[in-house]
């Protein structure tokens, strides 16, 4: 199956919504079960902790803007995604107001996308 560019910019879109709004119901259907994420810290999360931390309202977005058009790749049903966000907001009660560049690996299954593995990393 060919994958269009549309449809990742579509779930990316979807995704920011969600990260937003601490919608914990859209990531549940955004994040695969077996999710590996990186932050910036070099603490590595799953699905179930990253789940926790929107639920908890651990990391309280007010901005969160993609800044550059998102790099896309695709290899059959698998996308990578690099994009450049400004994020603004709180994490743990701590202010955040920075540029982030975030890598995401989308795996299409079971007729959806949803997010295998990331990383987030702060750009100095």
């Amino acid at each position: 199956m060919n994958h269009s560019l549309e449809e990742i910019l579509h779930v990316e879109q979807q995704l920011q919504q969600a990260m937003l709004n601490n919608d914990v119901q859209a990531l549940e259907q955004l994040l695969h079960d077996d999710l590996v994420f990186t932050f910036y810290t070099g603490a590595i999360v799953g699905k179930q902790e990253d789940l926790a931390s929107h639920a908890s309202h651990t990391l309280q977005l007010t901005e969160l803007a993609f800044v550059e058009p998102p790099v896309t790749r695709f290899y059959g049903e698998t996308a990578i995604v690099v994009v450049k966000a400004h994020l603004k907001g709180t994490f743990q009660g701590t202010p955040i107001d920075s540029f982030y560049r975030y890598l995401r690996v989308w795996l299409f299954q079971e007729g959806r996308w949803q997010i295998v593995a990331g990383n987030v990393s702060v750009i100095a």
